[in-house]
């Protein structure tokens, strides 16, 4: 289980800081789990992320739209 002060402490680290945590979790886990193979120590993997996607958020708000219409 975690402790709530680690994840209080975790929350307060600025973006760049938590990214490093999650690298290091990720690398330890796929250690032990032998996933070696797909997640590879040291490499760069691409983060997917919504900000600044006018595209899906025009899409959500027309289907918002139309689902209110249609009540």
């Amino acid at each position: 289980m975690v402790s709530p002060q680690l994840l209080e402490e975790l929350s307060k680290l600025p973006r760049g800081d938590k990214l490093r945590v999650m690298q290091v979790l990720l690398a330890q886990m796929s250690k032990e789990e032998e996933l070696e193979e797909i997640v590879v120590p040291g490499a760069t993997y691409e983060i997917s992320s919504f900000y600044n996607c006018s595209e899906a958020a025009t899409q959500l708000q027309e289907l918002l739209e139309q689902q209110n219409k249609n009540g």
